[in-house]
């Protein structure tokens, strides 16, 4: 994913995490150690899983902060060039390990799952710079929490476009269910 992106380490990066993934391992093996991001965690364990990886890797450039989805306005100063946002979701990347996982899921649970990616994702659009980049990627093969999802937000944010989206599936090299998009906040002409 992060090869296909334009990331100005300069410019800024912001991260939001409502779940496990391995966005800064990869920004990692991209960028080095020395690379700056806010990296905002919705609970404990992110953030407990983000201050192992900023530990190991030795990211001094990290800020780390606890909030939950509707809140990142109030960890990131400024608008930034990069923002990647990957909410809490359905996990359906769960079915690679458990089949049964279908058994255990219900629709009320998926509809909120729903709400918290299209908040998350309108939340964080908020903090990209004009001609910057939001990435929004989940580990989900269910189209309303992908496709629809950006679709819908697409649809009332003319001012980003849709660069890229892929989805990944388990007989990929990565072998990974995950979903990505890259939107990019057109330049304003005020």
């Amino acid at each position: 994913m992060c090869e296909e992106l334009d990331i100005d380490p300069l410019r800024g990066i912001a991260i939001y995490n409502g779940c496990s993934n391995h966005i800064l391992k990869e920004l990692y093996a991209i960028l080095g150690p020395f690379f700056k991001a806010d990296v905002l965690c919705n609970n404990q364990s992110t953030l407990v899983e983000a201050e192992t990886l900023k530990n190991r890797y030795h990211l001094e450039g990290l800020s780390l902060y606890e909030c939950p989805h509707t809140a990142m306005l109030t960890c990131i100063s400024k608008p930034v060039h990069t923002m990647f946002v990957s909410p809490e979701n359905s996990h359906f990347q769960s079915l690679i390990d458990s089949p049964e996982y279908f058994l255990r899921c219900k629709q009320e649970d998926l509809d909120k799952f729903i709400q918290i990616e299209k908040e998350s994702i309108l939340e964080a659009s908020k903090q990209v710079e004009d001609g910057g980049e939001l990435i929004y990627f989940v580990p989900t093969l269910c189209k309303n929490e992908t496709k629809r999802v950006v679709c819908d937000f697409l649809a009332n944010n003319k001012n980003f476009k849709l660069v890229n989206e892929k989805q990944l599936f388990t007989f990929d090299p990565y072998k990974s269910i995950l979903y990505f998009a890259i939107l990019r906040k057109e330049e304003s002409h005020d």
